[in-house]
């Protein structure tokens, strides 16, 4: 095997970094005992000159591509006679370049009188990135040169468009090339066979590709890749989430590219690839089949044959189905109590014993089959100018009654449930819940109702909803507790009314306000039990909404005493009215007044001074009272 040494390869940088010719001047031939294997660290030097046997100048070089050069020596029947195993490459500078270690000796013999010497051509095809250029070797490779590229590569491209012709752009065997996610952006491409661009690919095991990020796609990447000696398939995996074509890269060489999944942002693989047709064909996938003969059709047991158009009449005719067309498929006003055999009839005037209130053509279709003890007959028509359908069975020759199918076409659409008029449809549970909606939103299909979070400005259809004033704007200033929404709404929208009543509040609320040309009124609180309590008793009591709050009492006190109202004014009382409790009091007129130590008025009491006409204070004899006070 030859190989590049570890000092030509140096000299090869060298050359160039410095941007200088690499003059490969002459080969060298050695014979070597005991030789071996070659080294594995391509560290190698020119061998001892006792051991080198020929050094001869290139005869001539050439080019393959830009990447790869070939040395030619030719060696006529005037030179000889040795042997060698070893040859090697040098520069001008005697450093050896490349070698080549020969597992057989070659001997190399001059014409000697009259017995012919022999002929030896030997080539070096030294690869290296822009060997051409470093070189300045400007001639192609000749034939003789081991060149048979045109002709090689036009066996291999007749190959691949052989393959193209049969299996187009981009076609996988069956289970090959599926991918699946292993993790992360990490995903598995199946071994298996395809071929992209009518290139062979083939992975022996499992490959592995690292996508990057997400949405993505894994593209197949195909092209032919080698030197003289033979091309192989180079096959890589591509990720890129944009259409990649084929293309021919730098060193002139095509590659040809097939997407085989695409991959969405949440990892989920769609399996992309086309498929080949050229596996047995299955029930699930493509491929070859063979075509059925007569008795496989009738048998109808076989799933790897296909099926003709004649095959399949007549497998149809055996189940007594008649063809179209023919006068025996046609009944007229048949009596469907005597098509009993199984087919397809075509009846073109009102039946007999057929569906009650249903005239006009249409189709019969009857199954007839026998369990040995009775025939069952199951017959279904088809109505030819409506989309109405009809079944029934007869049992051991006893029709019963005909059914109707209601199938979709049979369903109301929304507008006509709205609308309420036809009754030859049937409305669904959704059209049901759907035209519920539209009358009255905010039930949901348990009968409870539905939360509205928003606006409820923006509510304009009759509903009834449950909301969280902490969810929801426009709800009444103060309340921030859960309730019941209900809204009446006029049918152009412009006047509406909505009423609020709290759900988890202490006490029972509710709020009213409409909408009077498109603008929403302030919401007001509705008087209750609960925001206006009382007392209707003697001594008693009434709180009004707006925190106003009316007393009345009637008694009997001393001069002096001090009397509760019946409840403490929250904040203060701003007026007391006083009577006298008895008529024709002996002393006269008397007047009470509710004072503190400034004369003022108390919020939770009064103290009782009476008087006479003339201004003179009562004694301490118990006097009748009637007072009235308001507050807050």
């Amino acid at each position: 095997m030859a190989f590049i040494t570890i000092e030509g390869e140096n000299k090869i940088a060298l050359q160039q970094g410095n941007s200088q010719l690499l003059n490969i001047t002459h080969f060298v031939l050695a014979n070597i005992d005991g030789l071996g294997a070659e080294p594995a660290d391509r560290i190698e030097t020119l061998p001892d000159p006792a051991d080198i046997v020929d050094t001869r100048p290139v005869t001539k070089a050439g080019y393959v591509n830009a990447n790869q050069v070939v040395y030619s020596l030719t060696l006529d029947s005037t030179i000889g006679d040795y042997t060698f195993n070893w040859v090697g490459l040098k520069d001008e500078d005697d450093v050896l370049i490349a070698v080549v270690y020969l597992a057989d000796p070659i001997t190399k013999t001059a014409t000697d009188g009259g017995i012919e010497g022999n002929n030896l051509v030997r080539n070096f095809l030294v690869a290296f990135s822009g060997a051409q250029a470093t070189t300045e070797i400007n001639a192609p490779a000749e034939t003789w040169q081991i060149d048979f590229t045109t002709r090689l590569l036009q066996i291999d491209e007749r190959e691949r468009l052989s393959n193209f012709d049969i299996y187009g752009h981009d076609a996988f065997f069956a289970g090959g090339f599926d991918v699946t996610l292993n993790n992360g952006t990490v995903f598995d491409v199946s071994a298996g066979v395809g071929y992209v661009g009518g290139i062979r690919c083939e992975f022996t095991n499992t490959q592995q590709i690292d996508v990057g990020s997400l949405p993505n796609a894994i593209w197949v990447d195909a092209s032919l890749q080698g030197d003289l000696t033979g091309l192989d398939a180079d096959v890589q995996l591509v990720a890129s989430d944009t259409a990649l074509t084929d293309y021919q890269d730098g060193n002139g060489i095509d590659h040809y590219v097939a997407k085989i999944a695409d991959i969405n942002g949440g990892a989920e693989v769609t399996n992309t690839k086309n498929q080949t047709k050229l596996d047995q064909a299955t029930e699930t996938e493509l491929g070859l089949v063979e075509l059925a003969n007569n008795a496989e059709a009738l048998a109808g047991t076989d799933l790897l044959r296909a099926m003709t158009p004649k095959r399949v009449r007549e497998a149809f005719e055996q189940f007594g189905l008649g063809a179209t067309g023919t006068t025996g498929n046609t009944k007229g006003s048949a009596d469907f109590n005597t098509l009993t055999t199984s087919g397809f009839y075509f009846i073109s005037g009102t039946p007999t014993n057929g569906p009650a209130g249903v005239s006009g053509e249409g189709h019969l279709i009857v199954n007839e089959n026998f369990n040995g003890t009775a025939v069952h007959v199951e017959q279904r028509f088809l109505q030819y100018n409506s989309d109405r359908v009809f079944f029934r069975r007869i049992t051991s020759g006893t029709p019963a009654d005909w059914q109707e199918i209601f199938h979709d076409g049979r369903i109301s659409d929304q507008a006509t449930a709205e609308t309420g008029t036809d009754n030859s449809k049937v409305i669904t549970p959704l059209r049901m819940q759907q035209h519920f909606n539209n009358r009255l939103a905010g039930f949901d299909k348990d009968g409870k109702h539905v939360k509205f979070d928003g606006d409820l400005n923006t509510v304009l259809n009759n509903s009834e909803y449950v909301c969280n004033a902490s969810e929801c704007t426009n709800f009444p200033v103060g309340f921030t507790n859960w309730a019941f929404l209900k809204t009446f709404v006029h049918q152009n929208s412009d006047y509406a009314h909505q009423t609020l009543n709290s759900m988890n509040a202490s006490e029972p609320k509710m709020f009213i306000r409409q909408r009077r040309s498109q603008v929403w009124g302030a919401w007001e609180e509705v008087a209750t039990t609960a925001n206006m309590p009382s007392q209707k008793t003697l001594n008693g009591y009434q709180k009004l909404m707006n925190g106003l709050i009316i007393q009345w009492m009637n008694g009997t006190a001393a001069n002096g005493d001090v009397i509760n109202f019946p409840i403490t004014f929250p904040n203060e009382c701003f007026g007391l009215t006083v009577m006298d409790g008895a008529a024709g009091n002996s002393t006269g007129t008397m007047h009470v007044l509710a004072w503190n130590s400034n004369y003022g008025l108390l919020p939770g009491s009064f103290q009782f001074l009476g008087r006479d006409t003339s201004n003179s204070t009562l004694g301490s004899s118990q006097s009748a009272y009637t007072i009235f006070a308001i507050g807050h």
